[in-house]
């Protein structure tokens, strides 16, 4: 696969994502928009494995949240027109 190829595969899971505004709440991420669902809930019941802690659960909701459609297409995106000036 040619890195152009992760790119479009990157693009389209990016637009068959869950849209909207992702916001990290505590150890899960919810969509800003009441008419979409939230992205993730992570009960701080489950078990993630012996690493696992409210800190690692936290920082992981804030990156998923961060990584939200909209970021991702717009970075995608970027990168596709940088490559493309310095091919000039």
């Amino acid at each position: 696969m040619t890195r152009g190829d992760h790119l479009t595969d990157l693009s389209k899971l990016a637009k068959a994502a869950t849209q909207g505004g992702w916001i990290a709440v505590g150890t899960w991420v919810e969509n800003t928009r009441n008419d979409l669902p939230d992205i993730v809930v992570q009960s701080a019941r489950e078990d993630r494995g012996p690493n696992d802690n409210e800190k690692r659960r936290e920082a992981d909701a804030r990156y998923i949240a961060a990584a939200n459609p909209s970021r991702v297409l717009e970075l995608l995106a970027e990168i596709r027109e940088l490559r493309r000036l310095l091919s000039l």
